[in-house]
């Protein structure tokens, strides 16, 4: 209840104060108001003021002229004099206008209808005293009771300036008290706030200046106990919040620096540079990791292609004259490296009229050595299509109604099926076809299209080779059989030789001997 009483003690002296100042305001502008309105109303009665002085001036000058008049016989000097009237007459009448134009103006009627009645009094009287010449007492006496009526007028306006001032001069002392008694009850009111302030406030700040001394240091603080002021609970709360803020912040890093980037984490606000902060260094640690994994795949890839080329490099070595046994191992290796289901090995040939076809000399499926029998002319189906158009051919996408002419090895549908050329530069001397139910990837591609061209020069080189045995092996052959025929041609003649002798030795009959082979 006492620190309620307190709060409601705070709200009611700030009502007050701003109450007070309201009222100070208030009073200070209706007193500026005030004092413009008199400021216009004394301007408007000064300028109303040296109009009437304008008037005396005029009417005693012409005054002057009337009186001088009357000592002048000659009527040239006569008509100079009305001259010199009527031009005081057109002052006059300009004065009284501007009288009214100003009364207009500051809608204010004070002293016009005098103004009004002395010029129509001047117009009426005066100037037909000077067209007849009148007489100088009747004009005296005119001109004195024109006279005091702008004595009077000027008397009126007099009086109205000191009402108004006077006016003003009090208004100004009220304004004073109630400024110094509001002064001094703002200033009371100030004490005791401070008063209170000083008893009630400064232990939670204290307390809240030393959970914010831990956070400065990195420390994660305990929570503040709760103040039953709504103001000083805010600030608690807002402190604590603060605490929390950092430990998720250490929480987020630390998850970040074990690897974590799937670790949940928000920024406070728009405005959080700190959190904000961590969240782009998460997502460029993501792009970073993600840039290594890219790295090591394609090094995993690179690795997995030098295998597959450095496994076969051997393969193709030790079957340096057999081309059947190297077709056998190089699909079934194939097969199992790419983990594929099915593969096939096709080798060109030429018929009797030198016709070109690709045979089927090796196939493998499902980790068994197939014993199949094909043969598939250049453009026909895809094995056709490639040895003819010379590129491979990966489809992914295979029809369901996928049929043996066009795989090459028959069999269900497979997801996907790569057809490689083996080219040595543009001689397409083979084919190798792998089926497999999963989707071969773009490297995988290349790891058999580089393996295609390892075994291209190889079969190159050992078909090569195989003619050149073939016609080494026929020409020994050959040699052979000239030297055979050449003993036997010379056994022969030694027969001949010794018939005719034994012809000459006995005069018998020869004997005929002939052998053929």
């Amino acid at each position: 209840m006492k620190k309620l009483r307190i709060r409601v003690i705070f709200h009611m002296g700030f009502v007050l104060i701003l109450s007070l100042m309201l009222v100070l305001g208030m009073q200070e502008f209706d007193t500026l108001r005030l004092q413009s309105k008199v400021f216009n109303r004394l301007n408007d009665l000064h300028s109303k003021g040296e109009i009437a002085e304008f008037l005396r001036n005029t009417i005693l000058s012409d005054y002057q002229l009337f009186k001088s008049m009357g000592g002048v016989e000659e009527a040239v000097t006569h008509d100079v004099f009305i001259k010199e009237h009527e031009s005081n007459s057109l002052l006059l009448r300009n004065f009284a206008k501007e009288f009214e134009t100003v009364s207009r103006e500051a809608e204010d009627n004070l002293g016009n209808p005098e103004a009004q009645e002395i010029y129509a009094l001047y117009v009426e009287e005066i100037s037909p005293l000077f067209q007849a010449g009148g007489d100088q007492e009747t004009g005296r006496l005119t001109f004195d009771n024109l006279l005091r009526m702008v004595h009077a007028l000027k008397n009126k306006i007099n009086q109205e300036e000191d009402i108004i001032k006077k006016r003003m001069e009090a208004r100004t002392q009220n304004f004073g008290s109630i400024f110094v008694l509001l002064f001094v009850a703002t200033i009371f009111l100030l004490l005791i706030g401070y008063f209170l302030f000083t008893r009630r406030m400064i232990i939670p700040l204290k307390e809240i200046h030393t959970v914010l001394l831990q956070l400065v240091r990195g420390e994660h603080p305990k929570s503040l106990p709760r103040n039953e002021n709504p103001e000083m609970q805010a600030i608690i709360e807002t402190v604590d919040e603060l605490g929390n803020n950092m430990e998720d912040y250490y929480k987020f890093s630390s998850a970040m620096i074990q690897g974590n980037w799937e670790a949940s984490f928000q920024a406070k606000s728009r405005q959080d540079k700190l959190g904000n902060a961590l969240l782009q260094l998460r997502k460029d640690l993501q792009d970073s990791h993600k840039q290594d994994e890219i790295r090591n795949l394609e090094d995993a890839r690179r690795n997995r292609i030098n295998e597959a080329v450095n496994l076969f490099a051997e393969i193709l070595r030790k079957h340096p004259d057999n081309i059947h046994a190297l077709a056998d191992e190089i699909i079934s290796s194939l097969v199992k490296f790419m983990e594929a289901n099915q593969g096939a090995f096709f080798l060109r040939y030429e018929d009797e009229q030198k016709e070109e076809y690709y045979e089927l000399i090796g196939a493998y499926a499902y980790n068994r050595k197939k014993y199949l029998s094909k043969k598939i002319k250049p453009g026909e189906g895809l094995v056709g299509a490639v040895a003819l158009e010379k590129y491979t051919v990966h489809m992914t996408e295979v029809p369901d109604d996928f049929v043996e002419i066009e795989s090459g090895t028959g069999g269900a549908n497979p997801s996907s099926i790569i057809i490689v050329p083996l080219k040595t530069e543009d001689d397409v001397i083979g084919i190798i076809e792998l089926a497999s139910f999963k989707v071969f990837e773009k490297y995988e591609v290349e790891i058999v299209e580089r393996i295609a061209e390892n075994i291209a020069g190889s079969l190159s080189g050992l078909r090569i080779g195989m003619k050149t045995s073939a016609l080494i092996k026929e020409n020994k052959e050959q040699t052979a059989l000239l030297a055979e025929q050449s003993e036997e041609i010379r056994r022969l003649n030694e027969q001949v030789r010794q018939l005719r002798t034994e012809k000459n030795s006995s005069q018998k009959p020869p004997m005929k001997i002939f052998k053929q082979k």
